[in-house]
């Protein structure tokens, strides 16, 4: 799963739980604040299949290539 504009994590700590046990959840935000705060609340919860990217939306749609796995974007 990929989301996008993904900000501080909060969303993909929830998607994080709502994915089978080999899912894994991709976040992707433009700024380097909201990446830094993401990773430190996915450290927080200990989830290891949650990570975060920096990027635009515009550029970062190969994520769906790249990645087999990430067909549902939030």
């Amino acid at each position: 799963m990929a989301a996008f504009a993904s900000g501080a994590g909060i969303d993909l700590l929830i998607a994080a739980k709502k994915v089978d046990p080999t899912g894994h959840v991709i976040g992707i935000d433009m700024t380097d604040e909201m990446i830094d705060k993401a990773r430190q609340n996915i450290d927080s919860s200990g989830w290891n299949k949650v990570e975060v990217r920096r990027g635009l939306i515009e550029e970062t749609w190969e994520v769906a290539n790249e990645t087999p796995w990430a067909r549902t974007f939030i």
